[in-house]
């Protein structure tokens, strides 16, 4: 079930996209970028539950979808990590720490899912590239 959720939002995420044209006149303030460092090694296990303080309502995401909400309806876009969205949905269904730690369904992570999925439901959304690579990174490769 959690591959078939995180693959539909990955779908819908990659294939909606906003015309730059459209974005260039908005206001700084309207556009919100959901994004965020990597959190797991490539086996999956998380590296510390950093990301799960920063869902909170005041950590830096948390406050981000605050922020967000109390824009305007259709008046702020939201561009996605598709990864972000991957590890949250870890979060929520339990996870292993690099250490072999098992840990618990993590309630913060789906209350700010909560959040976000209802905050979308009326605004325009992208998603950024998986992982949110810097792009002066990509060039040098």
């Amino acid at each position: 079930m959690k591959r078939t959720i995180t693959f539909a939002l990955t779908f819908i995420f990659t294939f909606i996209s906003i015309p730059l044209s459209s974005a260039a006149t908005l206001d700084s303030e309207e556009i919100f970028i959901l994004a965020d460092t990597r959190h797991r090694d490539l086996d999956g296990n998380f590296y510390d539950t950093s990301l799960e303080s920063k869902l909170a309502s005041t950590g830096s995401l948390g406050q981000l979808l605050a922020s967000a909400h109390s824009r305007p309806l259709n008046g702020r876009i939201l561009f996605i990590d598709p990864m972000l969205i991957e590890e949250v949905q870890d979060l929520i269904d339990g996870y292993t720490l690099i250490d072999g730690q098992e840990v618990e369904s993590s309630e913060i992570a789906r209350l700010w899912f909560d959040r976000l999925t209802s905050l979308i439901s009326g605004d325009q959304i992208a998603a950024v590239l998986y992982g949110n690579p810097e792009f002066t990174f990509l060039q040098r490769s």
